[in-house]
């Protein structure tokens, strides 16, 4: 049996994504983030934490692709925040 942890949080308060992590959203923004699908939830928390145009422009790693070597490589996301989203 999982006991949830019951916490009263302010809807202006920021909630770390994992215990002494850096990341933090806004817990009326964390609230909005609805999906029984884990995929789609994690897909919305990274439009969250990094932007659309970012995640449009940006690779995980910033490693070049061996698909498409003529290309310039793309920048890395940020690891903290990737960190924090695998920990979620």
């Amino acid at each position: 049996m999982i006991s949830k942890l019951s916490i009263n949080w302010n809807l202006e308060d920021q909630i770390p994504l994992m215990p002494g992590s850096a990341v933090s959203v806004s817990a009326r923004q964390l609230k909005c983030l609805k999906s029984l699908n884990s995929s789609v939830y994690i897909g919305d928390l990274a439009v969250l934490l990094f932007g659309r145009e970012t995640l449009a422009t940006s690779t995980l790693t910033g490693r070049q692709s061996g698909a498409h070597k003529d290309l310039e490589s793309k920048p890395a996301l940020d690891p903290e925040k990737i960190d924090a989203i695998i920990g979620v």
